[in-house]
């Protein structure tokens, strides 16, 4: 924990840096404290209820207080992100008002890495124990405050954060219809482009392909179901457009590293504990 002489206390929930494999997935969670993503290398995405960010090297997320969110990382190559978890009073009015959540869940930053740096150097003085060390990274926490707000000026200037519109709508369409199925080259076909030209911007944009975006929201779907329904496993797989139990099965074990047997065990024990 760090606290700055004066009004403003901020507690470090955590900071530091950590490597995901590909296909590696959080759950989805909420909090009480903000936090902030900043990707190293690799490609990974934070889904909340509201939207999905797909991230690539040298952007970041900010996530307000109490946003449920996930994290999973795509199937191409492991994900190192930078981290920073807390919490406590802020003095800044605008910088309090961004982190509320009020206006926006979340934030997405492009070419910010400065960022990343200060990121980086708080991470130096959180670890440091000489008398200057608190002071430093309460001085290094207001300038990424500030770097946060500048960023975030920026993109609603360039309106950053928004997919094209031709992205946008097929991403309705799959949130609306990811239970059933559907083929790249229908959902072109509504588009009235081309099915490659469609798989080109979609993994530009999103991070993922449109397969594996349906099977992301169909992956969580079923975790819901086995978490907080008595279903059957073969019900589970049904009511996730599934119509081949091996098939569900064997989608699950490679998305979330257990199958649905076990992670049902897994949810089940920690209920207990």
């Amino acid at each position: 924990m760090r606290e700055k002489r004066g009004k403003r206390m901020v507690s470090c929930i955590k900071l530091g840096s950590s490597e995901f494999a590909a296909n590696y997935i959080y759950n989805a969670h909420s909090h009480r404290h903000i936090e902030i993503d900043y990707v190293l290398t690799g490609r990974c995405m934070i889904t909340t209820d509201n939207s999905n960010v797909p991230l690539s090297g040298g952007e970041c997320v900010v996530i307000a207080s109490d946003t449920r969110h996930g994290f999973l990382v795509e199937n191409s190559g492991k994900c190192r992100i930078r981290q920073f978890e807390f919490d406590g009073v802020i003095e800044e009015k605008q910088a309090a008002e961004m982190l509320s959540g009020k206006a926006r869940p979340c934030y997405k930053f492009t070419d910010c890495e400065e960022i990343g740096e200060a990121l980086k150097q708080l991470c130096r003085y959180h670890e440091e124990n000489d008398a200057y060390a608190e002071e430093l990274f309460s001085l290094e926490f207001r300038k990424l405050l500030l770097l946060l707000l500048r960023c975030r000026d920026e993109s609603e200037k360039k309106d950053q954060y928004r997919y094209s519109e031709l992205i946008e709508n097929v991403l309705h369409v799959l949130d609306e219809n990811y239970l059933q199925e559907i083929s790249l080259e229908e959902l072109a076909r509504r588009q009235y482009v081309s099915s490659s030209y469609l798989r080109r911007v979609f993994a530009w944009e999103v991070g993922f392909s449109a397969m594996e975006y349906i099977t992301v929201l169909r992956m969580e779907r079923a975790k819901r179901l086995l978490k907080d329904s008595g279903k059957t496993i073969s019900e589970v797989a049904a009511d996730t457009g599934y119509s081949n139990l091996q098939h569900f099965s064997s989608q699950f074990k490679k998305k979330i590293g257990v199958s649905p047997r076990d992670f049902r065990l897994q949810i089940k024990r920690g209920d207990k504990s």
